[in-house]
């Protein structure tokens, strides 16, 4: 059945490894192009980027750290300014007073709809949710209904060994599965395979960008970003210092403002793609505060104390962005804080709040909205995708029955 939220925690919390990635293997960087508080890849100048000489990690690091931090004074450089995560709440607060208009989705369960794996992704679109089962997606209508499931495994035409991300493809009524050979497309009505695409490297993380018909991909490869078209020509790459892929999150991107966005594990430095112009960009996400986690933290830390100790410091000793969602206005942002401390920071135009939820001993934060008193479901966050409300999985006492889900139109 779904796996505990313990998992979610535990994968969420790392820190950036510099020189290794366990995931994706160990690459050197070409040189792109550098300039004042951006590091930018155009598309036109990909294939002679291809033919540069490769520099030394480290170096190179160096470079790209002392670039970004340049040009930092201004608001429209980080993501979300709005945010603030000092303003901490003191008093405790009922979570339906931050959680308005909300509702709980209890996903049927049946032995046809059962969803399993250590894999959590839960993606609203339309009129459905779909939910990640191991090797399949499980689709429920919008009261937890079981519609369907799309399982393809196996060597057959149209199947796949291993799925290692999906997507649904809204605009053509499709669902996309990332796998060893490429992007399998399926319909989303009867759950047939239609097509691959295939690619010369592995897509561990994808998203399609329906405006544009660009897939925005998180690849095994030198260039460990790619943008390609439905044809798989690539028009966009770019590939970030190596030590902040060393993970990879559930909902590797998502949409804030007009720009595609992925987070660098749990540091305050994102990955922004603005499809109109094929730029890449290294952007803060939210105005730099004492304690935050930095690259430049990482990278000190690493240099001092190799990659076991270096993780298990800065988590004891800086905080992390666990998750962020955006919808409208409204922020939602998990914290890892120093001590095994979790917070909930929620944001918009007009204010900003921190809350603590677990430990339950610290909590200023209260659950009682849920058919659960655990409150780190709220680290669910990460592996929940919607572009009309906040998503959260809440596993059931019973271990045979599926999670629900918690879906939340409007914060306080």
């Amino acid at each position: 059945m779904a796996e505990s939220v313990d998992a979610l925690v535990s994968n969420t919390s790392g820190a950036i490894h510099l020189g290794s990635s366990p995931s994706l293997g160990t690459k050197k960087l070409p040189l792109s192009l550098i300039r004042r508080g951006k590091f930018c890849f155009w598309s036109f100048n990909y294939m002679i980027m291809r033919s540069f000489k490769y520099l030394w990690g480290l170096a190179l690091v160096s470079l790209l750290l002392a670039s970004c931090g340049q040009g930092k004074d201004t608001q429209e450089e980080v993501l979300l300014p709005m945010i603030s995560i000092d303003n901490v709440a003191t008093t405790p607060t009922a979570l339906k007073d931050v959680f308005l208009e909300t509702r709980i989705i209890a996903l049927e369960t049946n032995d046809s709809s059962l969803i399993g794996g250590r894999q959590r992704k839960v993606i609203k679109s339309g009129e459905r949710f779909y939910v990640r089962s191991s090797n399949d997606v499980v689709v429920f209508d919008l009261q937890g209904a079981y519609v369907g499931r799309l399982s393809h495994t196996g060597e057959g035409s149209g199947e796949y060994t291993q799925m290692l991300d999906f997507d649904v493809v809204e605009d053509r009524s499709e669902i996309w599965v990332s796998a060893d050979r490429g992007i399998y497309r399926y319909s989303a009505a009867t759950m047939d395979f239609i097509d691959l695409l295939e690619l010369p490297y592995v897509a561990t993380r994808f998203k399609y960008l329906p405006d544009y018909e660009l897939i925005v991909m998180q690849t095994v490869d030198e260039e460990v970003y790619k943008v390609c078209q439905m044809d798989g020509e690539v028009v966009a790459a770019f590939l970030p210092q190596e030590e902040a892929i060393s993970g990879l999150s559930p909902i590797a991107f998502q949409r804030v403002g007009e720009k595609i966005v992925s987070q660098l594990e749990t540091s305050n430095t994102a990955i922004s793609f603005t499809p109109s112009t094929l730029q890449f960009e290294l952007e803060d996400i939210i105005p730099p505060v004492e304690g935050l986690e930095t690259l430049e933290i990482n990278r000190e830390y690493f240099q001092r104390y190799g990659y076991r100790v270096q993780a298990m410091k800065v988590t004891d000793e800086f905080i992390g962005i666990s998750s962020f969602r955006q919808v409208d206005d409204k922020v939602l942002m998990v914290l890892r804080m120093p001590g095994g401390k979790w917070c909930l920071n929620v944001a918009s135009d007009a204010d900003s709040h921190r809350y603590c939820y677990y430990p339950l001993e610290e909590a200023t934060l209260t659950t009682d909205l849920t058919p659960t008193a655990d409150p780190r479901f709220i680290n669910t966050l990460s592996a929940c995708e919607s572009p009309d409300s906040f998503l959260f999985l809440i596993d059931s006492d019973d271990p045979d029955a599926n999670p629900s889900l918690l879906e939340v139109k409007n914060l306080h």
